[in-house]
């Protein structure tokens, strides 16, 4: 199994996180923490590295993966629109389990959206996460570290059982806080469409948009 080091979950050690980070930068994947599950952290940019990601999880090519980006202002780099009513959410749900789908640029791989032209993204609460993608200095995978299918993991030991010894690094923040995934909406359709209800509520976005 690859390496496990204790985080810190509310104040991460800046010297442990640079490794982690050094590790994606190269091409690495690493488990780490968010507030809803543990996930999978490769560079979100790197084909091989996504690649690599896929046959770990054994997952579809066909299954488009989500990101987590540092800040909104990223948001430009990665999509071709962003709707004026998803800015509202936007405001209210990040940091957050709430991830967005929007139109890709061209400029995204194929890999990463499995040729659909959407990528789901989101800024997560979880200050592990946050470190993670600063210092790595561009958008990661979110994609939950287990095999496709399988429940997702919110403990390190869940991953150590399946997935370890594939895994260049562990980020052991304790035990994730939401206990559930989060909510997923496609913002390319109108009305708005909610993909995955999960830690936020559909009634919650929807009374944020003030529509039914």
């Amino acid at each position: 199994m690859g390496l496990t080091l204790k985080v810190n979950p509310y104040q991460p050690d800046d010297r442990i996180i640079k490794k982690a980070a050094k590790i994606v930068n190269e091409g690495g994947v690493i488990a780490f923490p968010t507030e809803t599950f543990y996930g999978l952290a490769a560079l979100a940019f790197d084909t091989k590295a996504i690649k690599r990601l896929f046959l770990l999880k054994k997952r579809p090519f066909s299954s488009p993966i989500a990101i987590l980006i540092k800040d909104k202002h990223t948001l430009i780099e990665i999509t071709k629109e962003i709707p004026e009513e998803a800015e509202k959410l936007i405001e209210r749900f990040w940091p957050g389990p709430l991830t967005i789908v929007f139109s890709a640029r061209e400029n995204i791989p194929d890999l990463l959206t499995s040729g659909k032209g959407k990528i789901g993204m989101r800024i997560s609460a979880s200050k592990i996460a946050q470190s993670l993608v600063q210092n790595v200095g561009f958008p990661i995978t979110a994609t939950s570290a287990n095999i496709s299918g399988d429940a997702d993991p919110i403990e390190v030991n869940q991953i150590a059982s399946t997935l370890g010894t594939g895994i260049d690094l562990i980020l052991d923040g304790g035990r994730a806080t939401l206990n559930k995934a989060s909510t997923i909406l496609d913002v390319t359709t109108k009305p708005f469409k909610v993909l995955r209800e999960g830690a936020i509520r559909k009634k919650e976005i929807f009374s944020c948009l003030d529509t039914e």
